[in-house]
């Protein structure tokens, strides 16, 4: 990176709106000006590449209205602020330069992303004159600079990636956080965040089924981590049901995967590792192989037939994929995921599984229309995480073991033993107290009565029924 300093530095905000642990933002503050951007960005908030679905929600937008609003005081407290502007970072940057007389000694540091909007962008503000651009790696567990390996010599298989890691990398300290900012150039005006109503959306309501709500911004991040490391004491039972939900907060860089590492590597040697803390480990290595697979085969993450390119007759029948992002299939849990999403933003792990599953397994449905609709609904969407997970259960790509067919009642039975959660997102079934819920087109007529459930009419029969799930 280089050494020189500038008269003024814009630093981009994209998903990586934290203060703690940001190199790019390190580098920025060498400079005699800094000028903290972010940029809405009309791509952001468009309609997806195949299936148009709109790209915001209303979770979605809250939860970055948030963050930005934690980073904006945290600035402020700082002595600066956030500048805040609508339009394309590559339009905005160049009139701010002329706006404010930055002078022609200028920079634009931002944070590297591997594939999707947030990379043209990069690419764009690279071919404006004048302009010097400083990328930099945040976003990973290992820094990109230290693997082992050339993108295109990454191995595809997880666990042949993660030994590789294991072998030849160590997990870099988090940098320091910044204490005291350089000042804005003279006469920035800050701007004002925009509105639900200005982008069409209804405020979302929050859902009180919901059992967890996410506030957005750094310092609920690390408060959250804490508190479920020490709160918890690292609990198995919590990780295996709840998962440690750092997600969105990772989704927009609020923390980085370094300060999850050290942070458990500190409860580790005061207390002890657990399947908890393991769980945890390797779930942030999971993120860093989804950014390397974006990084090697760049464009195949959204192809229909994957990084295989092995020709599939993917299904596009709009009716089953209607009912199963209304949660409408029959298929009791496959039915309740699908309503939490819509209702909230979120899904389990297990639950983004099993429904990605039934969708390219057993409807044979294109996995793109579950991945669009994931990026259209998710508060945690980030597109290496969400296009390389659904490869990997489609079985056109990347780690051919993850490919395999769900059985989701069976495991509707064994993650939902007695039906509770299906209960609460299926209202409906309410009736059916006993763990015969996930199969509930195979009662008998005498147990639909009492439960009050009429097959066809209260709640629909299976829009598919596998041979498995009778067993």
């Amino acid at each position: 990176m280089e050494s020189k300093t500038y008269d003024a530095v814009i630093y981009l905000f994209k998903n990586d709106l934290r203060i703690d642990d940001n190199e790019a933002l390190t580098i920025a503050n060498k400079s005699k000006h800094v000028l903290p951007l972010y940029c809405f960005d009309p791509r952001h908030y468009s309609k997806t590449k195949f299936f148009s679905f709109p790209k915001l929600n209303g979770h979605r937008l809250k939860f970055v209205l948030e963050c930005l609003n934690d980073v904006r005081k945290q600035f402020q407290a700082l002595g600066s602020d956030l500048v805040v502007r609508s339009g394309k970072p590559e339009e905005v940057i160049p009139d701010l330069i002329k706006t404010l007389n930055l002078g022609p000694e200028v920079a634009v540091v931002l944070e590297k992303e591997a594939l999707g909007d947030d990379a043209e962008i990069e690419k764009a503000i690279e071919k404006l004159s004048g302009i010097t651009v400083l990328p930099v790696w945040g976003k990973m567990l290992y820094h990109v600079d230290d693997l082992s390996f050339e993108p295109k010599k990454m191995p595809d298989i997880f666990k042949e990636f993660h030994k590789a890691l294991e072998n030849t990398c160590k997990v870099r300290r988090c940098v320091e956080r910044v204490s005291d900012m350089k000042p804005l150039p003279e006469r920035t005006d800050p701007g004002t965040f925009p509105t639900f109503e200005s982008f069409g959306i209804p405020v979302p309501e929050q859902d009180d089924r919901s059992k967890f709500k996410f506030v957005g911004g750094e310092m609920v991040a690390l408060d959250h981590l804490q508190k479920f490391l020490w709160g918890t004491k690292g609990d198995k039972t919590t990780m295996d049901v709840t998962g440690t939900r750092l997600s969105p907060w990772f989704s927009m860089g609020c923390i980085s995967p370094r300060k999850v590492y050290w942070a458990v590597k500190t409860y580790e040697k005061e207390q002890q590792s657990n399947p908890s803390t393991e769980k945890m480990m390797n779930e942030l290595v999971w993120r860093d192989y989804f950014q390397c697979m974006a990084l090697k085969h760049k464009e195949k993450l959204f192809s229909p037939d994957g990084t295989k390119g092995e020709k599939v007759s993917w299904k596009h029948n709009m009716e089953h994929f209607n009912v199963w992002k209304d949660g409408k299939t029959g298929v009791p849990y496959i039915d309740a995921n699908m309503r939490e999403l819509t209702a909230t933003g979120f899904m389990s792990n297990k639950g983004r599984e099993n429904v990605a599953s039934f969708l390219t397994k057993d409807l044979e449905l294109d996995w793109r229309l579950g991945a669009e609709w994931f990026e259209s609904t998710l508060i945690d969407h980030e597109v290496c995480n969400n296009y390389g997970n659904w490869l990997c259960i489609s079985g056109v790509g990347l780690d051919p073991d993850l490919g395999h067919k769900y059985n989701v009642v069976e495991e509707g039975q064994h993650h939902d033993c007695n039906g509770d959660y299906i209960r609460l997102w299926v209202p409906e079934l309410d009736g059916i107290k006993s763990s015969k819920i996930h199969k509930v087109w195979m009662l008998e007529a005498a147990d639909l009565k009492s439960g009050k459930v009429e097959l066809g009419k209260t709640y629909p029969t299976p829009i598919t029924e596998a041979p498995e799930w009778g067993k």
